[in-house]
C-alpha cells in the first residue's frame, strides 16, 4: 500500500508537505473551496490505481494533492471530505460560489476600462 503526499499545506519550495493527520485536522476546522466540485468533487477514483484527493480551502491557502491505494487512508480522507461538505460553512460557501467552467458560466458584458483623470494622463 502506498500513499504519496504530493502537496499538503502552503510550503516553500523544498519544504516537506504536511502529513495526513494535519489535513484531517484542517478538514475538521476549515471549509473546503466548492470550486473543486466542478473538477471531480475533491476525489478522483481510478479503478485499479490510486485514489487522488485534491483541493483547497475557502479561507485558508493549504492546497492538497494526495494519491493513495491504502484503504485506511482512502476511507479516512473520503469520510473527512464528505463530512466537510455537510458543514454550514461549506454550504454557505457553496451558495456564494459561481461556477468557473465556461459551459456553465453565464455571459456577461465586460465593463470598459475607466479613464484616468486628466491629471494622470501622460503629456507628449
Amino acid at each position: 500500500m502506498t500513499t504519496l503526499i504530493l502537496s499538503n499545506g502552503s510550503k516553500w519550495l523544498g519544504d516537506d508537505p504536511d502529513g495526513i493527520d494535519v489535513l484531517l485536522d484542517r478538514l475538521g476546522k476549515y471549509a473546503l473551496d466548492p470550486m473543486f466540485e466542478e473538477f471531480g468533487n475533491f476525489i478522483r477514483l481510478d479503478p485499479g490505481a490510486r485514489t487522488t484527493f485534491w483541493g483547497n480551502f475557502v479561507e485558508l491557502s493549504a492546497v492538497f494533492r494526495i494519491e493513495s491505494d491504502d484503504p485506511d487512508v482512502v476511507q479516512a480522507l473520503t469520510a473527512a471530505i464528505r463530512a466537510n461538505q455537510e458543514t454550514p460553512a461549506y454550504l454557505a460557501a457553496r451558495r456564494g460560489h459561481r461556477p468557473t467552467v465556461p459551459s456553465r458560466r453565464r455571459e456577461i458584458t465586460p465593463e470598459p476600462y475607466p479613464r484616468f483623470p486628466a491629471t494622470h494622463q501622460q503629456r507628449v
